[in-house]
């Protein structure tokens, strides 16, 4: 994919949150065990910066109008995972919810919600970032693992996933109801190295999906480059007090 022509500056508004630490995860899908200190300075604002796992399942810094892997995880579909690393919250049982939305009308493309908790950086005093570890069969659960394919965009107002302009939105509420979030202008992209499965995640991804459409597909044009990155409207990190406001 060639690199944006426009760079949309987004505003960062900061929220005071907390995270969490790494642990187990209880039975009802939260996470337990954590002890980690809090991170950075209760009196000042969140501050958020999203990574994602790539296809190479390794982590990389995520820039605002830069691409983002659509990867094929163990609980099937196509999702993106991405983690969030933060400071001056609570790092312990964070609830993390993450979007895709379209920077047209902000509906949401694909949407996940999960306790997490955040570890300490090495070198960064007061920040935390929820852990990356995982494996393609387990899957990587401290980290968002949000749908996007197969496309299920509104038949009213179809388009891509790949190659497209979206907005990646992250919410973070600690346990004292401390929230930050944080919107992203950034590319999905089927970057697979082998043909076939690239193929699978072109046509998966593309406005209009049906079942039948995708069946036993080995090959698939890829999709035209998107171009520009402008949105209509302003991102950011939004921020408030522990009530949200």
């Amino acid at each position: 994919m060639r690199l944006p022509l426009t760079l949309l500056s987004l505003p960062l508004l900061l929220l005071p949150l907390s995270a969490g630490c790494p642990s187990t995860t209880s039975n009802d899908g939260g996470v337990v065990g954590c002890t980690t200190a809090y991170l950075g300075d209760p009196a000042q604002p969140m501050e958020l910066e999203l990574f994602y796992l790539g296809e190479d399942l390794l982590p990389h810094d995520l820039a605002s109008c830069g691409p983002v892997d659509i990867v094929e995880p163990p609980q099937g579909g196509r999702v993106l995972f991405v983690g969030v690393k933060a400071r001056n919250l609570d790092p312990c049982n964070v609830n993390m919810s993450g979007a895709l939305r379209d920077p047209r009308d902000g509906s949401i493309l694909g949407l996940e919600s999960r306790s997490t908790n955040l570890e300490p950086i090495a070198g960064r005093a007061g920040w935390g970032q929820t852990a990356a570890g995982g494996d393609p069969t387990n899957g990587f659960r401290y980290v968002a693992n949000i749908p996007v394919c197969p496309n299920m965009s509104a038949p009213g107002s179809p388009r891509d996933v790949q190659q497209q302009l979206g907005v990646l939105d992250l919410i973070l509420a600690d346990r004292s109801g401390k929230r930050g979030e944080i919107k992203l202008p950034t590319f999905p992209r089927c970057a697979q190295p082998d043909s076939v499965k690239r193929a699978s995640c072109e046509c998966l991804c593309q406005a209009g999906y049906t079942p039948l459409k995708c069946q036993n597909v080995t090959t698939f044009p890829d999709s035209p480059d998107a171009g520009a990155c402008a949105l209509p409207g302003d991102g950011g990190v939004d921020g408030g007090g522990p009530d949200g406001t």
